[in-house]
């Protein structure tokens, strides 16, 4: 509860900064430097564990400068997940340190068929988007993709709004509605949100995530 209110009173200061005029690429809580400075760090302190997951030091490195340019979309990754870069870079540590056995077990689950059972489900949900999203084939499809997202990040620090993120993504970011509505039809990318979004809505209340 504690660690919440202090993400929560982050969160209305930099609204307040924002409110005022101010831009949040300037704020230090938005600094995305010391976030690289972490990577370069683990580099140099667990290079085994940096060749065990990426294949090699010059793969992680492409990992790498893959990101750097897109500073906006780690601030705002960082603001929505985490409520700050502090606990955010905190996060990906600990993920790194975790990425051998994490790999590993993806290669578990792949080898399980757990992935290319995803993609079945997928493609079952897409296929009629004139269903009610609430509707039990709907939600049973749902409820599987869940299951394997879950066995899939177990371990992993995503953040205390992974679901709400993605249930709001489908809803509400434009690149990605017209992705999915270009491979799937017009208004594929809302039925995919409106379905997640009544599935944890109606979840067990120890399970129920609070998505409007």
């Amino acid at each position: 509860m504690e660690t919440k209110r202090k993400r929560l009173d982050k969160m209305i200061c930099l609204l307040g900064k924002l409110e005022q005029g101010e831009t949040c690429m300037s704020f230090k809580e938005f600094d995305t430097e010391e976030y690289f400075n972490m990577l370069s760090a683990f580099r140099k302190e667990h290079e085994d564990s940096v060749i065990k997951s990426f294949g090699s030091v010059e793969a992680f490195d492409e990992w790498v400068s893959k990101w750097k340019g897109k500073e906006s979309i780690l601030a705002d990754s960082a603001m929505k997940n985490y409520g700050s870069m502090e606990e955010f870079i905190e996060a990906m540590k600990n993920n790194l340190e975790k990425m051998p056995d994490l790999m590993e077990k993806g290669k578990k689950l792949r080898e399980g068929g757990g992935l290319e059972r995803n993609k079945e489900l997928t493609q079952a949900l897409m296929s009629d988007l004139t269903r009610d999203p609430g509707c039990e084939e709907v939600q049973e499809i749902i409820r599987e993709c869940v299951e394997i997202t879950e066995k899939l990040y177990e371990g992993m620090e995503m953040g205390n709004n992974f679901w709400e993120n993605m249930v709001d993504s489908y809803l509400h970011e434009k690149a990605l509605i017209e992705s999915l509505d270009k491979m799937y039809g017009k208004g594929a990318s809302e039925f995919t949100g409106k379905a997640y979004r009544y599935y944890f809505q109606n979840r067990t209340e120890k399970h129920r995530i609070n998505i409007t």
